[in-house]
């Protein structure tokens, strides 16, 4: 041991950690805590890649996303086979400005139910696309609008009647999660 009692600490902190760990696994075991997954998780804590760049650097990444009011129901085939969503998302700098983003993107379309809390009712589908490609980052983005443009599959269209909620979710190693959602009541993209 050292004269200034380091150890002492050590140890304690050493058995603090353990206490909390097993406490944790006992309320995840007894059901009390919910384990929600990366993409669910609300914080906005920035990854250490973003931590790391200068800050007039992160001021020129997406700090900002919105679903764009182009977002609808679409046909995307003359036939009438693929039907789905086709949102148009927009992501913003530190400056309010449209401007591209690297990472990844999960859709999610739930029943709108005003009795939840988060207004989320049913989960409906999903879907991910994975922008870290150059490539890919390209075909998504619509030069015109400044937006990215996903055609979701899904061989279904809104009840009538029926408003249905699309979230969407951005991950990078260079910006914290960003989050935005819009509701899709039915007949917008005349199904």
């Amino acid at each position: 041991m050292t004269p200034d009692g380091r150890d002492k600490r050590r140890a304690r902190a050493g058995r603090v950690t353990a206490a909390g760990a097993l406490a944790a696994l006992a309320l995840m075991a007894s059901g009390c805590v919910e384990i929600m997954s990366w993409w669910d998780d609300q914080t906005r804590q920035p990854p250490q890649a973003a931590r790391e760049l200068p800050p007039e650097v992160r001021r020129l990444l997406a700090q900002e996303m919105k679903i764009h009011f182009f977002t609808k129901e679409r046909v995307f085939d003359p036939a009438g086979g693929i039907r789905g969503i086709e949102a148009h998302v927009q992501m913003l700098d530190g400056q309010g400005d449209s401007t591209k983003a690297y990472g990844s993107f999960r859709f999610q379309m739930y029943r709108h139910d005003p009795t939840h809390p988060r207004d989320r009712g049913t989960l409906l589908a999903t879907w991910t696309e994975d922008l870290s490609e150059p490539e890919k980052n390209h075909l998504h983005w619509d030069d015109f609008h400044r937006t990215y443009q996903f055609n979701l599959d899904w061989g279904q269209a809104i009840p009538v009647g029926q408003t249905c909620l699309l979230v969407a979710v951005f991950q990078s190693p260079y910006t914290e999660r960003l989050f935005a959602e819009t509701k899709l009541p039915a007949g917008e993209g005349g199904f």
